[in-house]
């Protein structure tokens, strides 16, 4: 455009520009919350606890597929090593303590998902390191979470970093994996409204009772 078009710009017009985060892409979750809870706190779990079940890793990760991965880029470099990306979710694992964070528009909500792989009995007979799942179930919680402290501390971070535009936190486990969300909750979601805890089966946690009955269900 030039000065002389009718309605044009001239040279001494000013603009305000906005840039606009490079946000990673999130999908749409259309299930109730409590659905959504399932299905992650399923796919929590690695691929192998289902494969030597002769179960189907895709039909799991079809029950999720509203979520997008969290980039592996968006985390510290001493953390990338221990970090995977399961198609839809972004999975750490720290020896025999997992967790996997994800992404999507749930109730309309830009989300952060957060679950926690439970007790992996499928593994225990076969696989050692697995087998610490055991202990941890019934003796050691608080091992078990600081195996994934790092990460949890760089995951509220993210969800708590206004560039990312998180609008709630759903956390979620089952089995060991409940026993994490508590221990989570009790250290993050305490105020904080936008963070949402849900187990299953969890054996319990000492921090369960320090957590408002509204923060977790």
């Amino acid at each position: 455009l030039t000065a002389t078009d009718p309605g044009g710009l001239a040279a001494s017009d000013s603009f305000l520009l906005t840039v606009l985060p490079n946000l990673p892409n999130a999908g749409v979750t259309t299930d109730p919350l409590l659905v959504t809870a399932v299905n992650l706190a399923a796919r929590a779990y690695s691929n192998l606890h289902y494969e030597v079940q002769g179960k189907s890793v895709a039909a799991i990760d079809a029950t999720i597929q509203g979520w997008s991965p969290v980039p592996i880029a968006c985390f510290e470099a001493d953390l990338q090593d221990h970090l995977q990306v399961y198609d839809h979710v972004t999975r750490y694992e720290n020896q025999n303590a997992s967790a996997s964070v994800a992404l999507t528009l749930l109730n309309g909500k830009r989300t952060l998902g957060l679950s926690f792989e439970g007790t992996n009995f499928a593994l225990t007979d076969s696989d050692l390191v697995q087998r610490m799942d055991l202990w941890d179930d019934l003796i050691f919680v608080d091992r078990h979470y600081s195996r994934l402290n790092d990460f949890l501390t760089a995951v509220a971070a993210y969800a708590n970093d206004e560039r990312n535009e998180i609008e709630q936190i759903v956390v979620v486990g089952h089995s060991l994996g409940g026993a994490m969300v508590q221990r989570f909750m009790s250290k993050y979601g305490m105020t904080d409204e936008s963070y949402i805890g849900i187990t299953f089966g969890s054996p319990g946690n000492a921090a369960h009772d320090e957590i408002p009955a509204n923060r977790l269900l």
